[in-house]
């Protein structure tokens, strides 16, 4: 207490007098009152006010955040319960963390007046920080302490904004902060600023990601804080700032760029469903925002024209929102438009915080999964760095390795705002560019998998929701019943749940989607109940909002959340209340265990192709990783059953030969084959597994074929390892054919392998396997160019290196348009290249990358290779100055013009006014049309226009000459828009000024220059305030050629060019913008004819050290020397007078000095030299830390000296570690150790000159220091002694518990590490067991005992079996130590059961009766009991009913079922199909019945289910006809003697039908009782009445009245009946109609006539011209006006036109009295027969 102030005593003494506390209600004060605050603290600790300002504005958002939450939570929380209030605030100070001192926070409490009744710490009553952080500007209390009382006495109160201001502006001069640094270009605040800000945010010791973040934000909130406070009238405390002002912003005309704001991500971010339009859209509009940006800061970085700085802000602003947006919708599209490294870098300089920039991490993984409702999911990826700040990480192109929380890792890409763009198919081991890569430094294993899983369930509401009716007993049924049951089932009974649920509670929150304050809260609920070390898993049950698009969104392994306990490992996952089910919970406890989703892949023409092929996400109906929220959920693929270490080398096998293999049901218990995989690429396997329907998997296959062959697994194309996608090996695909059946062959695409079915039985599948390729190693590739980002135009020479040790079988390269991959060429033979014409890309950024394949298949993609595109330019632009012209008159304010063309474009236009004038200025224009207008000073002017093209080539106009008046004026010259006035009167104007041969007085003299020797000197001036800008218009006088000015310092150099006099006008400017002219004068003085020409090489500290100098002249010989006070000669070195610079040289530095070299005629000259001295090379590691074997090794050599780096590394003796590599041109080792021992060796680095070290180095691999295996369970009651075995390092040992406990009564050895004790009672503990090793090498691990309860079997009762039915049930036991092996004591099962050693009865029974049995269980120390049982195994169920008779519409229907075997009562079922409309089936009576609504057949699946559960089904048709009806109307009417035929029609019934007639037919007709044909030759006319019955097979019977009316005889003549013609010539015969009633309709009802010849309808003629030889014959049919009919036939023969005697009918019979006749026809006799 040495420097214990006497005002602390005084008061302390006092205070328990104070009788109340200080109010709180803190004033936002004033921005007068803060400014004159900062000035204040800025004047007396020469910090930045605008820094001041910036962190003031940081930690209270500039008065809007003052410190009264806390006041408000307590009043909010008055007249709640206690226990609840507790959990409500936020923003509690936790003085019991390890940064802040209780006394410092009571003591300040104090101090300030802030007690309550007692004189004691009113705590309670503080508005602070959860860290405790006090006031305005948020100092912790170790801070007040630092620069409050100790300081100067006086107690600084924080919630006072001067002494809030006053002890951040301390604390940060502690620090380091200057307002004297200088700072460099764009900078608002120094390098000590900002390390003194990191260490404001994160105390003064520690550095970190957060703390540069933190510092970063403040330098933002410095640029517009330093525009703030220019803007007050503190004109004298503000001269400081206007100088950084000037520094930033030359030209007050322009607006300094303030950086970005952080892009909002709410609208697109995690847990926002993608819009699949907006991700087509965005890459777009991205690729066009980068275009626009690279353009505009070309032109900046070409012309430094600051007007451009706002436009290129605006841009850089447009494209980081479409940036970020993209890298969320489609990260590999993304990687396209990053920018290459010179633009990236001079943009970061220019708009910072507007482009992504290039960043290493390390840190700690945290994997978040959520599953929309409507099949779609999200994955975010969060690294969490050391320090405790976090980014997004984004990966392009899927994962090489898998991720998941808990996970440390490497991280390389660029960031924007809080994202990672990385390419996350690639190592950083390999070669890779600035998007990088990702590495596992330090993987945390596989998820526990065995034995218990503790799960925390808590219960949350929100303030404005409702209690939901959900009940903690139902969601503990849930989770510790029905989702401990399928675990038990699917993990082979290695897993079980147990655990609590707690809640409701009601949290500080209103109802939203976002998860993550849910989970805060409900950890914040329980906290003070349960110890989170206890439990792995946590569930938060919440009634999240009803637009949520998610039922369930979990961790992907463990994580780190905040308790009382610290932070603890473990999985969460979030579970909206009404999505609380056995399919979602086991869904997310899928992830949480580190399980992705079980997708689909189904493609048209292959099984898998790089196209035509669907994927689908949940697209695995049999996994509940697939099958998410259906009814029936099945067991895991043998992918993810592996990942959880559910399957083993046993259970599972790789094949690498091919065979024959045969798998038992992946749902059955024991140590026999389930799947085997065959491996395709690097991390890909193809899986083959058997479905049974057994257990979870029971009802899975319906409508499926999933249990009659083999179902095929591969990885999610370009996913994660643990990403699985069912296959159809039988396309085009169908999900419900997904199984390879016994006969089918599947031939992977990859890999080469097939895969066939050869048999299977309900309890084994056999397979045959040939395997395919061993070689999964992919090739080496790389693009040789374009390289270096070059600007190509026209058609390039793509090129690229491949290799592989079985050689490349071709390169594949790829250009990317709009983030699309577009092919244009491959190569099969080195060296690899192609063409790539540019003109078909966009001009600007462009990206190529290629693809390399070797023999085998595999294949690797290179990193991309970027360039700009330009349109090939081989001329100038074209310009014209169209405003002002030669002699033009003209008034303010004018506008000057110009036009500008070019083939590649216009980057810009600038307008030179005055330009051999010191007042010259300069106008740009950047869009056309191009102009600009302006005021201009009155009198006469000059002006010429430039364009440069995009190329870079400038063209320029002649120079015009103008005259600027006063607008009165015009007039005085008429013909001034005629622009006559003499050109000379203009140009008269302009004076220029002789050399003069001497320089006046008045003018400066600089110093003298000679011609060809570099020259330098600087420009001064008195006036004004410094500093100045200098320019010099090449006016009267002219200046030295050879030499130029640098505007912004004054300094003249270059080397003259010629001799003389010059005299010539400087303007300056100086910080106000004053300026100011000088006159200077040089002289340049003839060039000597000596000449220097010697370069000096560099040397090395303590090495000899000669070189020799030389000129050239006309008079030698020459004499050299050092002359004084021109810098320093390299201490070791001299000079001799003949030229020779010799010796050793002692100090390391660059030294530059002046020699002297003077001929033999006196004339002389003096020369600027250097020489580089470096250190001599040297290796400077020592001692390099001890490595473990299998884990990951990595550490860097260091050299120094000599000309590098780079350096080249090599081992030249020794041996160095197996398992490590050198890299010899980083020098880092870095690999696995495999063998350990002391490994000396001899390391050598060389530089690019052959200058070399070596050094003899050594690296300990030391055998990692284990505990192995965990401790066997103990028994309650039972005396317990286990010693715990430790591997590796060197006896002997001390063991210690560093954490945790063990249970009462059981003591720990230190020496041996014995536990030992006789446990009282039952549960886990854990601790954490140390053990060191003689050297100190030290290891932990966890370790649980678990004392279990004594060993009893649950099992009371077996389910019944059905004779000929699958059976399977397990049995239960409790207590003792797992595992389980059980037997059969006594007594025999039935025929075809066996039972397992792991307690499961399975097999087809092959008998019916009761088996007596002793069941017996022996844990895993040798115990065991037994307990009888009964096994009743009843007859076969058979459905005895085999068809089912068909049904009529309308007609009541009823069908009874049968049943033998099984046991009663039965419960009947449709299980597949529907009944017939109408129709029911009773359930328990089994009986179909009711009244069929509608025809039809219908095919259905009863089944029946007896009351030990058997289940058995059968197929069933009923046909449903329509009701009996004749649908014939009427019967048509004869003719007498006319043939007679026509059937009666009948719909409905059932087949065959049965006719009867009733009463008479015409004379003449019968009728056909089995068909209803009626037919004959009616002899009479009239009508005749009948009636006709029919009936169908079934007995239905109806009937309908008819009658038929037989008109007079219908008959037809012809003049014959065969006829001839002649084609080409006319044809006609008449028919005529006897009998019947008229009117007639003819037609041809049979056959054709001849082409061109047709029949009248009406009249019955036959007629037309014949267009073909031949011989037609025909029917010629008419009908009568009662329907009667009558036909005839005809034959018509048409010939050719022939010369000579036509045919002669020698005979001619008429039809209508003959049946026949014979005709003779050219000595022919034909027999003709009458139609008739």
């Amino acid at each position: 207490m040495k420097n214990f102030p006497f005002f602390l005593f005084v008061f302390f003494f006092f205070v328990p007098f104070f009788s109340e506390a200080k109010d709180f209600l803190v004033k936002t004060p004033t921005s007068q009152e803060v400014i004159q605050a900062i000035m204040d603290a800025s004047a007396k600790t020469n910090v930045r006010p605008a820094m001041l300002y910036a962190l003031y504005g940081q930690e209270t958002g500039y008065g809007s955040n003052v410190g009264k939450t806390e006041r408000q939570w307590s009043t909010s929380c008055a007249s709640k319960d206690t226990r609840d209030c507790r959990n409500w605030k936020r923003y509690d100070c936790k003085i019991s963390s390890t940064n802040v001192n209780p006394k410092f926070y009571d003591d300040i409490l104090r101090l300030l007046g802030y007690v309550d009744h007692t004189g004691n710490a009113d705590r309670s009553n503080i508005p602070t920080s959860s860290t405790c952080a006090l006031g305005f500007t948020q100092v912790e209390p170790h801070t007040w302490w630092l620069v409050s009382s100790p300081r100067t006495g006086h107690t600084y109160d924080p919630w006072n904004i001067h002494d809030a201001i006053l002890i951040a502006a301390f604390y940060l001069k502690d620090q380091g902060a200057d307002g004297e640094e200088i700072l460099g270009s764009g900078e608002v605040i120094g390098t000590k600023d900002r390390l003194a800000l990191q260490r404001y945010y994160c105390g003064s010791k520690y550095q970190g990601l957060a703390c540069q973040e933190y510092a970063a934000s403040v330098e933002i909130r410095t640029r517009h804080a330093l525009e703030t406070l220019l803007q007050t009238g503190y004109k004298k405390q503000l001269e400081k700032l206007e100088e950084e002002r000037k520094r930033l912003q030359k030209d007050l005309r322009v607006a300094v760029p303030l950086g970005c704001k952080e892009v909002p991500i709410e609208d697109f971010g995690f847990g926002v469903k993608s819009d699949p339009q907006a991700i087509k859209t965005i890459v777009p509009l991205l690729d066009k925002a980068t275009q626009d940006l690279i353009k505009t800061y070309r032109i900046y970085r070409a012309t430094e024209d600051k007007n451009l700085l706002g436009e290129i802000q605006q841009f850089a602003e447009v494209r980081k929102k479409y940036l970020v947006e993209s890298l969320y919708s489609d990260p590999a599209k993304t990687l396209f438009s990053i920018l290459l490294t010179d633009d990236r870098e001079g943009l970061l300089r220019v708009t910072p915080q507007c482009v992504e920039e290039e960043i290493t991490l390390e840190g700690m993984m945290d994997v978040i999964h959520i599953d929309f409702e409507e099949g779609s999911s999200q994955t975010q990826y969060t690294l969490i760095t050391d320090d405790g700040g976090y980014v997004i990480l984004h990966p392009a192109g899927g994962l090489h390795v898998p991720l998941e929380s808990g996970m440390r890792v490497r991280i390389k890409g660029v960031r924007i705002d809080k994202e990672i763009l990385f390419d996350g198919t690639r190592s950083l081991l390999e070669p890779h560019d600035a998007s990088g890569g990702i590495d596992v430094i330090k993987e945390v294993g596989n998820p526990p998998v065995k034995g218990e899983q503790k799960v925390l369930v808590v219960m949350v509401n929100f303030q404005n929701t409702p209690e939901p009716s959900l009940t903690k007993e139902t969601v503990r049924n849930v989770v510790f019943g029905e989702v401990d049951r399928y675990y038990r089932e699917i993990s082979y009974n290695k897993i079980f749940l147990t655990g609590d649920v707690f809640g409701w509670y009601t949290v500080p929150l209103k109802q939203s989607c976002d998860h993550t304050p849910a989970v805060l809260e409900a950890v914040r609920a329980v906290d003070s109940s349960v110890d989170f070390r206890n439990y792995g898993r946590l569930l938060v049950v919440a009634p999240l909002g009803p637009s949520c698009p998610w039922g369930g969104i979990s961790t992907t392994g463990k994580t780190k959340l905040p308790t009382n306990e610290g932070r603890v490992s473990i999985s969460y996952a979030a579970i909206r209340s009404g999505s609380a089910n056995l399919s979602t919970i086991a869904h997310e406890m899928g992830h949480q265990f580190g399980n992705h989703h079980a997708d689909s892949l189904l493609c048209k023409d292959a099984t898998i192709a790089d196209s035509g092929c669907k994927y689908t996400e949940y697209g695995d109906p049999y996994d509940i990783m697939g099958n998410r929220g259906k009814k029936h959920i099945g067991h895991m693929n043998a992918l993810h059953k592996e990942y959880l270490g559910w399957l083993d080398d046993k259970t599972l096998k790789q094949i690498t030969e091919s065979g024959t293999y045969t798998l038992e049901p992946i749902e059955m218990i024991g140590d026999g084959l389930k799947a085997i995989k065959i491996q395709r690429k690097v991390n890909d396997f193809l899986y083959v597994e058997y479905r049974q329907p057994i257990g979870y998997d029971d009802e899975i296959g319906k409508s499926s074929n999933v249990f009659e062959g083999a179902l095929l697994h591969v990885r999610k194309p370009d996913g994660d390892a643990r990403r699985s996608a069912l296959i159809d090996p039988t396309p085009p695909g169908d999900i419900l054919t997904t199984a390879l059946l016994p006969g089918m062959i599947f031939q992977d695409p990859v890999s080469g392998a097939t895969v066939s079915t050869v048999s299977r039985t309900p309890r084994l599948l056999t397979l045959r396997v040939t395997a395919g390729k061993k070689d999964f190693t992919p090739p080496r590739v790389s693009i040789t160019y374009p390289s270096g980002q070059p600007t190509v135009s026209g058609i390039i020479n793509v090129s690229a290196s491949a290799t592989h040790s079985a050689g490349i079988e071709r390169v594949d390269f790829y250009y990317v348009r709009r983030g699309e991959h577009v092919f244009f060429g491959s190569d099969h033979s080195f060296p690899y290249e192609t063409e790539l014409d540019t003109q078909k890309l966009e001009q600007g950024l462009n990206y190529v990358f290629v693809k390399a394949y070797d023999p085998s298949g595999n294949e690797r993609v290179s990193i991309l290779a970027g360039f700009y595109v330009t349109v090939p330019d081989r001329e100038p632009p074209e310009v014209i100055l169209t405003s002002p012209q030669e002699g033009e008159v003209l008034r303010n304010p004018i506008t000057f013009r110009a036009t500008a063309t070019d083939d590649s474009g216009i980057s810009f236009v600038v307008f030179k006014l005055d330009s051999d004038l010191p007042e010259k200025q300069t106008f740009f224009d950047y869009k056309t049309p191009f102009n600009v207008s302006h005021e201009l000073s009155k009198g006469f002017h000059t002006m010429y226009a430039e364009a440069q093209d995009v190329s870079g080539k400038i063209s320029r106009t002649p120079t015009v000459s103008f005259e600027i008046v006063e607008k009165d004026q015009v007039q005085q010259y008429p013909d001034a828009m005629n622009r006559e006035k003499p050109v000379s009167e203009v140009k008269k104007k302009i004076v220029e000024k002789k050399i003069q041969a001497t320089l006046p007085k008045s003018v400066a003299r600089l110093s003298e220059g000679r011609v060809g020797v570099l020259y330098t000197t600087t420009l001064t001036a008195a006036e004004g305030t410094p500093p100045y800008t200098w320019e010099i218009p090449l006016g009267p006088g002219g200046f030295p050629s050879g030499l130029s000015l640098v505007r912004e310092t004054g300094v003249i150099s270059g080397t003259p060019k010629e001799a003389g006099i010059w005299s010539f006008y400087a303007n300056f400017y100086d910080t106000n913008g004053e300026k100011g002219v000088k006159e200077f004068g040089i002289e340049i003085k003839p060039a000597l004819s000596l000449v220097i020409d010697t370069n000096l090489p560099s040397g090395i500290a303590g090495n000899p050290y000669k070189a020799v100098l030389s000129a050239k002249g006309i008079n030698p010989p020459y004499t050299w020397s050092s002359p004084s006070g021109y810098g320093q000669f390299p201490p070791g070195l001299s000079l001799s007078s003949s030229g020779i610079i010799s010796g050793t040289p002692s100090k390391a530095g660059a030294w530059i000095f002046s020699i002297k070299i003077t001929d033999a005629n006196g004339q002389d000259i003096i020369e600027e030299f250097g020489i580089e001295i470096v250190s001599p090379l040297e290796i400077k590691t020592g001692d390099f830390p001890a490595g473990l074997v299998g884990s990951h090794y990595r550490a860097t050599l260091e050299a120094s000296g000599a000309i590098g780096p780079p350096y080249h590394w090599g081992v030249i003796s020794g041996k160095f570690p197996p398992g490590l590599q050198l890299n010899p041109n980083e020098g880092y080792i870095s690999g696995t150790p495999n063998e350990a021992g002391s490994w000396v060796f001899t390391a050598k680095v060389e530089n690019t000159e052959g200058i070399y070290a070596i050094k003899e180095l050594q690296i300990d691999i030391r055998t990692p220091l284990l505990i192995s295996d965990p401790l066997p369970q103990g028994t309650t009651n039972v005396s317990y002694s286990a010693t715990p075995l430790v591997i590796g390092g060197i006896a002997p040992y001390t063991w210690s518990i560093e954490s945790g406990t063990l249970p009462n009564g059981f003591s720990f050895d230190t020496t041996s590490g014995k536990i030992s004790g006789t446990p009282q009672g039952k549960g886990n503990w854990n601790f954490l067991l140390n053990v060191v090793d003689k050297t100190g090498f030290a290891g932990s691990r966890w370790m649980t005992l678990t004392i279990v309860a004594p060993l009893e079997i649950l099992t009371r009762i077996l389910s019944v079996g059905t004779v000929g039915s699958y059976y399977s049930t397990s049995t239960e036991a409790r207590g003792g130590e797992y595992p389980y092996a059980w037997s059969i004591s006594s007594g025999a099962l039935p025929q075809g059961l066996t039972f397992s050693q792991y307690g499961y009865f399975s097999g087809t029974p092959g008998e019916e009766g009761n088996f007596p049995i002793a069941l017996k269980v022996t844990d895993g120390s040798k115990q065991h009991v037994t307990k009888d049982v009964n096994l009743q195994i009843r007859p076969p169920l058979i459905i005895a009913t085999s068809t089912l008779p068909n049904g009529t519409q309308g007609l009541t229907y009823i069908a009874s079922l049968l049943v033998q075997g099984g046991s009663a009562p039965y419960v009947w079922s449709v299980s597949s199909g529907i009944l017939p409309l109408g129709l029911s089936l009773d359930t328990l009576a089994g009986t179909i019945s009711g009244t069929p609504q509608e025809p039809g057949g219908k095919n259905f699946s009863i089944e029946v289910k007896d009351a030990a559960g058997v289940k058995k089904s059968w197929w069933f048709w009923i046909d449903i006809r329509a009701p009996l009806t004749i649908t014939t109307t009427s019967f048509l009417n004869g003719g007498v003697n006319n043939f007679y035929g026509t059937s009666a029609r009948v719909s409905g019934g059932e087949y065959p039908y049965a006719w009867s007639l009733m009463g008479t037919l015409p004379p003449g007709l019968t009728f056909a009782t089995s068909s209803g044909y009626v037919s004959g030759s009616p002899s009479s006319e009239g009508v005749q009445n009948f009636t006709l019955e029919v009936r169908d097979k079934g007995g239905l019977m109806v009937t309908k009245d008819f009658s038929i009316e037989i008109k007079p005889q219908l008959k037809i003549t012809l003049p014959r009946y065969s006829s001839s013609g002649t084609i080409g010539m006319p044809y006609a015969t008449s028919s005529v109609a006897i009998g019947g009633t008229p009117p007639y309709v003819w037609r041809v009802s049979w056959q054709t006539l001849p082409p061109g010849i047709t029949i009248d309808s009406t009249s019955g003629v036959i007629s037309g011209t014949p267009g073909e030889a031949g011989k037609w014959e025909s029917n010629i049919e008419v009908k009568d006006s009662h329907g009667v009919r009558a036909t005839y036939y005809v034959v018509i023969t048409i010939t050719s036109a022939l010369s000579g005697k036509a045919p002669r009918l020698q005979e001619f019979f008429s039809a209508d009295i003959m049946d026949s006749f014979t005709a003779v026809l050219n000595g022919l006799s034909h027999v003709i027969h009458d139609a008739w």
